[in-house]
């Protein structure tokens, strides 16, 4: 993924079958990461069918978010 055509793409191939489903695009990490009701599977499945290869990357959405609100709290003495 080189620019914002992929990740539309994505986002297209995901919308019907998670209107609510939230995606974070990173094009210099070539990375979406997509928090909703799908499973893997079918969000996989959809992501093939529209060209792409989906990996699974790291920790799920709800733990990563968990991290990161960690990593911005300030740090107490």
């Amino acid at each position: 993924m080189t620019c914002g055509h992929s990740a539309s793409a994505i986002a297209r191939a995901v919308a019907p079958m998670d209107k609510r489903a939230r995606l974070e695009v990173r094009i210099p990490e070539k990375l979406v990461l997509i928090t909703g009701a799908a499973t893997q599977e079918k969000l996989a499945e959809a992501i093939t069918e529209a060209g792409y290869t989906p990996e699974t990357v790291g920790a799920s959405a709800e733990v990563r978010g968990e991290a990161i609100q960690a990593a911005r709290r300030p740090l107490r003495r």
